[in-house]
C-alpha cells in the first residue's frame, strides 16, 4: 500500500525545471531510500512532501488525502522532517530541543505541554540512548549526537511518516552505520514509514527496504536495492563505471573502476 502517491508533479525554480511529470509511490511501513546524482530533484521533492513549497500535479495524495486538503500543522502531524541542515536554537537543552517535536500537536499556540508529552520525550530520549545528553546545551553536541537529538524530536511528533534528507552526510562511518541501524529498527518496532535521501548507494543498499532512483527530475526506477543497484543502472545514472558484487546476505554493493 503506498502511504504517499504522486503523480505529475512539476516544479521550477524561476525558468530551471527541477521536477519533471513526476510520478510515483512511497510504500507504507518500509524504510524508502530515494537516490540520485546531485541536482536531480531529491531535496524539491521532500520540499513539496511537506508543503514548504508547492508544484503544479496531476495529483498528490499523503495518507489517501489530497495534499491540498491538509494545511501545515495537519501536515507535521503527519510528516516528522529532518533537513538537510537543521535550525538549532541557540541555549537550549537537548531535552527542551525535543520537547518541541511535540508543538505541532498542541490545541493551540498558548497551550502548555501536558504530562503526556514529557513522558513522550523522555521515552525517546531513551530509546535513542541518548538520556545522558538531555541536560547538555544543543550546541555542545556532536554530529552523531546531535543527529540523534534531531532523531529524538521527530519521533516525539509521533507522526506515520518520517521523511530524513541526507541524515549521514557529516557523520564518520561507524556514526552512519549506527544512524541507518536505529532507521532500520525504529521503522519496524515503530510501524514508521521512514524516507531516506541518501547518497551512500552501500548505505542504502545495506538498510533500505525499497530504493526509488531519480535523474533530472524525473523517475526512474523503483525496486528492491538487488533490484535497482546494478552496473547498467550506475552508468546510466551516476556516468560511473562500476563493478556490483553481493555480500553474505545478498545484498549489493559497488566498487568503482579505477
Amino acid at each position: 500500500m503506498a502511504i504517499i502517491n504522486i503523480e505529475k508533479l512539476n516544479y521550477s525554480y524561476g525558468k530551471k525545471e527541477v521536477l519533471k511529470e513526476l510520478s510515483l509511490d512511497i510504500d507504507e511501513n518500509k524504510l524508502t531510500g530515494i537516490i540520485g546524482p546531485n541536482g536531480c530533484g531529491k531535496s524539491t521533492l521532500a520540499k513539496n512532501i511537506i508543503k514548504y513549497i508547492n508544484g503544479k500535479f496531476e495529483s498528490f495524495k499523503i495518507m489517501d488525502t489530497d495534499i491540498r486538503e491538509l494545511t501545515h500543522k495537519k501536515i507535521a502531524q503527519l510528516i516528522s522532517y529532518i533537513p538537510q541542515k537543521s535550525i538549532i536554537i541557540p541555549n537550549i537543552s537537548v531535552f527542551d530541543y525535543v520537547l518541541l517535536g511535540r508543538f505541532p500537536l498542541l490545541k493551540n499556540s498558548w497551550d502548555n505541554y501536558s504530562k503526556q508529552d514529557y513522558e513522550i520525550v523522555e521515552k525517546n530520549i531513551n530509546l535513542l540512548n541518548i538520556r545522558e545528553l538531555k541536560d547538555r546545551n544543543i550546541e555542545t553536541l556532536s554530529g552523531g549526537e546531535l543527529q540523534k537529538a534531531l532523531l529524538a524530536r521527530a519521533l516525539a511528533q509521533e507522526a506515520k511518516i518520517l521523511l530524513l534528507d541526507e541524515p549521514t552526510s557529516a557523520l564518520d562511518l561507524n556514526n552512519a552505520v549506527e544512524f541507518m541501524k536505529i532507521l532500520k529498527n525504529i521503522s519496524i518496532k515503530k510501524n514508521i514509514s521512514v524516507i531516506i535521501i541518501i547518497h551512500d548507494l552501500n548505505l542504502a543498499s545495506l538498510f533500505c527496504d525499497s530504493l526509488i532512483i531519480l535523474k533530472d527530475g524525473r523517475f526512474i526506477e523503483k525496486g528492491t536495492p538487488k533490484e535497482v543497484i546494478n552496473e547498467e543502472n550506475i552508468k546510466s545514472v551516476y556516468n560511473l563505471d562500476c563493478k556490483v558484487c553481493y555480500n553474505e546476505n545478498d545484498k549489493p554493493y559497488i566498487i568503482p573502476k579505477t
